[in-house]
């Protein structure tokens, strides 16, 4: 469900139940996925302040006969779960803040700061589930804090052989372990950059 107003706000709404059996299990999953925001178009560089929250249901007691952990839906997209993809959309809770800003007309900044938790601490983290996992739940559910820089431009390209249009992205990201990554995982942080080309022709008839 999405809507937007006059006014630059906006809000984006999901949600996703999962049911039937796996093996002598029944699935009784869900998840689900809200962002609303203010776009200030008559502001210089036009900024966009948002918040996502996003949640998927996990399993605390695998042996009740119940399969409680949400299995993702539309595969990975690294800009609800954090740019680095150590999350997916299974046992997550996910608190996100974002600020996007464009100095040039061609060029928008993006930052995405994201709090990373387990919905049930028993359960396991999407990273590895079977291995970073403890079934006592002391280990708590604070995973992870994530800072994620992105810079892209774009432009267009003209021709009448290869018209067409330029995108360049760079990004810096940075994950801070929580208390649960530390027990189970490891104790290091992690830093990811990365620099993407897209290139799309215009195919004229």
């Amino acid at each position: 469900m999405y809507g937007s107003f006059p006014s630059g706000f906006y809000y984006d709404l999901t949600a996703v139940r999962e049911s039937g059996d796996f093996g002598r299990d029944t699935i009784a999953a869900w998840g689900g996925h809200v962002k609303s925001g203010w776009k200030f178009a008559e502001l210089p560089g036009k900024p966009e302040l948002s918040f996502e929250y996003s949640y998927a249901s996990g399993d605390g007691d695998p042996e009740d006969g119940r399969r409680k952990t949400f299995s993702g839906v539309f595969g990975s997209r690294d800009k609800m779960y954090g740019r680095i993809n150590l999350f997916d959309w299974r046992n997550l809770k996910n608190s996100q803040f974002n600020l996007e800003i464009s100095p040039l007309p061609k060029l928008s900044l993006l930052a995405e700061f994201h709090d990373f938790k387990l919905a049930e601490k028993r359960d396991g983290w999407s990273l590895n589930p079977s291995l970073y996992r403890d079934p006592s739940g002391a280990a708590g559910d604070e995973v992870g804090r994530e800072l994620d820089l992105i810079a892209t431009w774009e432009t267009s390209i003209t021709g009448k052989a290869f018209a067409g249009r330029l995108t360049v992205q760079l990004g810096a990201c940075r994950f801070w372990a929580g208390n649960f990554a530390q027990k189970v995982a490891a104790d290091k942080n992690a830093n990811w950059f990365f620099c993407q080309l897209q290139y799309r022709i215009d195919i004229q008839p």
